[in-house]
């Protein structure tokens, strides 16, 4: 239940599954390029079902506040997102992924409530995500990974993982659009 009504909240906010860029990457990938998953839906719900029934409860709720705020608004003229509210925290994730601003990220998604959460939900999948993209480097495949933004942040986060492992992870800066 907890996720559906998150997903819908990104729904609402215009970042849903169909806008993400796991959706665009793969129908711009051409037949020649192979889409894997680095996880399944089943890897992602047993995450979400490890949390205690208190957590569970706890976010139950603050999601549904939310999504009943955004849909007391009506349909005509959306209200500005309340501060904490869910689609104030997309607004401020994309505004950070597009400057690469990793830190304020990082505040969102592993500070004081959500740390525990952020272990959960993000640093145990990132675990097994540099298990699936290591094999794929260890079959000679070059892969292109893309991953949502909070898996680069923290000391589990995915290229420093890979780094413990032995390989060379840059990051690569967004280029201007001038200069494209």
């Amino acid at each position: 239940l907890w996720l559906m009504i998150v997903s819908a909240s990104f729904e609402d906010a215009g970042v849903g599954s169909a806008a993400g860029t796991e959706a665009q990457l793969a129908e711009q990938s051409t037949s020649r390029q192979r889409v894997v998953g680095l996880e399944t839906l089943d890897d992602q719900i047993d995450a979400i079902e490890s949390l205690s029934p208190e957590r569970i409860e706890h976010l139950l709720a603050i999601s549904a506040e939310d999504a009943i705020a955004t849909a007391s608004a009506g349909n005509d003229e959306p209200a500005a997102p309340a501060p904490d509210s869910v689609a104030s925290a997309i607004d401020g994730m994309l505004d950070a992924w597009q400057k690469g601003d990793l830190d304020w990220i990082e505040s969102l998604t592993r500070d004081g409530d959500t740390q525990d959460l952020s272990t959960i939900l993000i640093d145990a999948r990132n675990h097994q995500m540099v298990d699936a993209i290591e094999a794929l480097l260890t079959a000679g495949h070059r892969p292109f990974v893309a991953v949502g933004t909070a898996h680069m942040t923290g000391v589990a986060a995915l290229p420093a993982l890979l780094a413990e492992r032995g390989y060379r992870v840059r990051r690569i800066p967004k280029t201007s659009e001038e200069g494209m």
